[in-house]
């Protein structure tokens, strides 16, 4: 049974308390309203008492009071909530009080005495003393001691920890300065012991235990000190390389004293220049010297006797490249402090800095340059120097033949530096980064600039550079630079100059609009898109079909005016909003304007006809369904396409007079055309050739009647039934092959269709229609059997084409319209016999005939026809078997007489797919 509690002070329980919490039991009622416990405190300690399982529908407080009587702590808590006591007693008695508010019955109160040794403050914190191995503690914190504080002093440079095991509640530990200030603490949950470890300098520090929110534990609090890591060698056989040492300054802190009393560094120089080394941040107490030395460990400098706490400095002008080393020592025993080293390197300039102190690398070299500028490509010059920390390096040269391969590119490297190549008078870079240029540059004086990329870039570096006349071919510009592909596309001819898109990378817009007219310098960036998907010269404007990160594909233009770049532009957003693309597509020029496939609404089913003059476009009403193969004939003024109708047929062909004016015609259907007269169905085909319009199709009375027909100029329409069957077709399924050239006064048609033969009867074969008179003749009378001619082309007055036999293989032929009797010849010698050199990509250009073609000894390589007239290497581009794979030949330039200048796309197996030239 409980004992009963006193109902005054004078008569109040006498009660041990202690470190282990002890419950009593009493009760409380309207007629026995007090309840006073004493108990004596022997050394300052932490109170803890709680009043708990109160009976419900009563209220009792709770009440501390010292010996005299005074209340110096209350609980009042409404209700039976428990009321709880925490906070620090010093020795002394003291009485609690549980008084009744209301109710009656039973409650427990649970006391505990923790004595307190530390104190709570900076100023009142325990000192453990001068910490050289290993001391611990057994305290207490709650409620009533929030926080323990611990001094502790070091006269070394040491590694200290501390470990914090509470017994009954999560607490947490934390390292501070001498001002207080946190460097390190825990943070956890449970009741895991905690740890920490730090480096500290010598000095006053404290640690501090905390418990987690409304936790009360006993503790065991132990810190140890031990050597500290030590980053300077104690030898030279032993020192520390520099870290970080180079051309911007470099630091490290360290420690030296009476336990460590020097540290050795050491760092390599591959440039020279001058050294400084600075050593700062010393104790005011302490004394110390530093000492350069070579790499056989001979003294350069010394520099001490500054005094306690004074900095010490070296300079060391013409470091010449190699190994040194680095003492810090103290001046003698007792001067124990830690330090900052500091060094740079600021090395030799060796070249100028801006474009007016160029270094001249070709004729009048600058002084100092004994290696000008190689004209052998497989042996550049080298040029070694630095950059950044403000320095850049500016080389000037001069070419004076009409075409030539630049080739440079930056090695030996190790921080961000970058390559700029300018053209004398303009202050616009002509490339624009990358450690690599290679291209074509016409003749003129060039500025190549090597700087830093950023503010705290530097580095050494090696430069090669070599430049050489390569009449044969030459990469036009390495857009994407080094082994990376540009993967050019949409070469096309703008009045002589080439356009096309490639890729060079640039984040958010990595697909570029490039101009070129043949060089590094002319070939130059004018637009940036996310992706090209088409392009179209109309009259000098270029017509885009391009995407950007604000809108999808839709129709762009760029105009040779306002600036050297030109002016892009946006033509219209026909399909707004987000993630919608129009996709124009088959951009055809007709005079100043552009027709073209769109779909207002992104989805690609709707494609509708457009026109425009370089404002807002015109959807072209009854233009017919599933639009394609956009022609146009300038002779008059007429723009062809194929589309179907319902009700009426597919494919049929449809025609817009007046396509170049501000008003285009409505679209015509032709049909009941020609004498006889036929309706075209399932057109394919179309080719323009002066004012004529050739294409195929059959009749809608008779769909097996597929013919090659022409509409003249004049609007008179034949059809060439080569084959002389009505019911039967000349020209086989897909896409024809035909070319048209003068000679001994007539106008020939070259195709293949199955011919009558007198002897051999219907054969599949080269055939030509005489345009004057509409006679039809059988060409490959020389081959029996099936002869197809495919990629026909005009040259010289010849026609040039491929095709395929089981003698000769697929391979290049020609035939004479000039000649006596009508035949055609293999140009067999590439690959002799029934192998094949699949010549591909016919075209004239600088009045030479050019082709792809493939042997084992050169892969596919450009080829072209040699003064004899038989297949011959232009350009090995990628050299040995493996292939450059070519395509997109193009000629731009003077097409009329044939002399325009060839580019094409490629990959010689270092810069990756670029646009070369011929």
């Amino acid at each position: 049974m409980a004992r009963d509690a006193g109902n005054t002070r004078r008569t109040a329980r006498r009660i041990n308390v202690g470190p282990n919490p002890r419950v009593f039991r009493d009760s409380l009622s309207s007629s026995d309203r007090n309840d006073f416990f004493r108990f004596v405190v022997r050394a300052r300690s932490s109170f803890d008492g709680e009043v708990f399982n109160i009976p419900r529908n009563s209220n009792f407080n709770f009440q501390l009071q010292n010996a005299n009587g005074r209340v110096i702590a209350r609980s009042t808590r409404p209700g039976n909530q428990p009321e709880n006591i925490n906070l620090n007693l010093d020795p002394g008695t003291y009485f609690a009080r549980v008084f009744w508010r209301r109710g009656q019955g039973a409650y427990r109160m649970r006391l505990s005495l923790n004595p307190d040794t530390a104190g709570e403050t900076l100023d009142t914190a325990r000192d453990l003393g001068n910490l050289t191995s290993s001391t611990g503690v057994d305290e207490y914190i709650g409620r009533s001691d929030p926080a323990d504080i611990y001094r502790f002093t070091i006269d070394e440079r040491l590694t200290v920890g501390a470990t914090l095991t509470p017994f009954s509640a999560g607490a947490e530990i934390s390292l501070l300065d001498a001002s207080g200030n946190v460097l390190t603490g825990t943070s956890g949950s449970g009741t895991e012991a905690r740890s920490l470890q730090r480096v500290l300098d010598p000095g006053t520090y404290f640690v501090r235990t905390t418990p987690l929110p409304g936790g009360n534990t006993r503790y065991n609090l132990t810190l140890n000190a031990g050597p500290a890591p030590d980053q300077g060698g104690n030898d030279f056989g032993s020192a520390s390389a520099f870290p970080g040492f180079g051309f911007f300054p470099a630091s490290i802190q360290e420690y030296v004293g009476n336990s460590d009393p020097v540290d050795y560094y050491t760092f390599t120089t591959t440039i020279a220049g001058d050294l400084k080394i600075d050593l700062t941040n010393i104790a005011p107490t302490a004394d110390l010297n530093i000492t350069l030395f070579d790499q056989f460990q001979q003294p350069l400098a010394f520099q001490g006797g500054a005094g306690p706490g004074g900095n010490e400095q070296i300079i060391f002008n013409n470091a010449q490249p190699g190994q040194y080393f680095v003492l810090v020592q103290t001046a003698g025993p007792g001067n124990n402090s830690t330090y900052r080293l500091t060094a740079v390197l600021t090395p030799e300039d060796k070249f100028g800095d801006t474009f007016a102190d160029a270094t001249s690398i070709t004729d009048p070299l600058s002084p100092g340059i004994l290696t000008p500028l190689s004209n052998d490509l497989d042996n550049p010059s080298i040029y070694q120097d630095f950059v950044g920390a403000g320095d850049v390096d500016v080389f000037r040269f001069t070419l004076t033949e009409p075409k030539n391969f630049f080739a440079t590119r930056l090695k030996d490297f190790t921080g961000n530096i970058t390559l700029q190549l300018f053209q004398a008078g303009n202050p616009t870079p002509l490339s624009g980064g990358g450690s690599a240029l290679r291209g074509a540059l016409g003749p003129g004086t060039y500025f190549l600039r090597v700087l830093a990329g950023g503010p705290t870039d530097a580095s050494t570096y090696t430069l090669e550079a070599a430049f050489g006349e390569r009449q044969s071919g030459i990469i036009v510009r390495d857009v994407n630079p080094g082994a990376l592909d540009a993967n050019a596309n949409f070469l096309t001819d703008v009045n002589g100059v080439l356009f096309f898109a490639g890729t060079d990378g640039t984040p958010g817009a990595p697909v570029g609009l490039w101009r070129s007219e043949g060089t590094l310098n002319t070939t130059v960036k004018v637009g940036s898109f996310t992706n090209i998907t088409g392009i179209a010269n109309v009259n000098g404007t270029v017509y885009i079909a391009g995407s950007t990160t604000q809108t999808g594909v839709e129709l762009w233009k760029w105009q040779p005016t306002g600036g050297s770049l030109g002016t892009l532009s946006l033509v219209a957003d026909i399909a707004p909003g987000p993630g919608l693309s129009s996709s124009p597509t088959n951009l055809t020029a007709a005079g100043n304007n552009l027709f073209f496939l769109a779909t207002p609404t992104g989805n690609p089913v709707g494609r509708q006809l457009y026109f425009s003059n370089g404002g807002a476009p015109v959807a072209i009403a009854n233009a017919g369904d599933s639009i394609q193969s956009l022609v146009y004939v300038q002779a008059t003024d007429t723009l062809y396409y194929v589309a179907n109708r319902t009700g009426v047929g597919t494919r049929l062909l449809f025609r817009i007079n007046n396509a170049s004016t501000a008003n285009p015609s409505a679209p015509v259907l032709l049909e009941n055309i020609g004498s006889p007269s036929f309706s075209p169905r399932f057109v394919d085909s179309l080719k323009v050739v002066g004012g004529d319009l050739f294409f195929v199709a059959s009749e809608a009375v008779n769909t097996e009647n597929r013919e090659l027909r022409r509409i003249a100029a004049d609007g008179t329409v034949f059809t060439y039934d080569v084959d002389n069957d009505p019911n039967q077709a000349s020209i086989a399924s897909g896409n024809l092959s035909l070319a048209v050239v003068e000679s001994g006064g007539n106008r020939y048609v070259y195709f293949s269709a199955s011919f009558e033969d007198p002897v051999e009867g219907l054969v599949p074969s080269l055939t030509r229609v005489n345009l004057t008179n509409g006679t039809a003749e059988r060409v490959s009378t020389n081959v029996s059997g099936t002869f197809t001619a495919n990629n026909l082309t005009v040259f010289e007055g010849k026609v040039y084409f491929t095709a395929t036999t089981s003698a000769e293989g697929t391979e290049l032929w020609v035939t004479d319209p000039a000649a006596a009797t009508l035949q055609v010849t293999a140009l067999d010698n590439l690959v002799p016999g029934a192998d094949s050199s699949s010549p591909a990509n016919l075209v004239v250009a600088g009045g030479t005939l050019y082709f792809t073609a493939e042997t084992d000894a050169t892969g596919r390589e450009l080829y072209r026809l040699d003064s004899n007239g038989l297949p011959e290497l232009a350009l090995d581009i990628n050299p040995g078997p493996t292939s450059s794979n070519l395509n997109n030949l193009i000629a731009a330039g003077n097409l009329s007489a044939g002399l325009g200048q060839l580019f094409f796309v490629a990959d010689d197996g270092v810069n990756g797919r670029e646009v070369w030239t011929v």
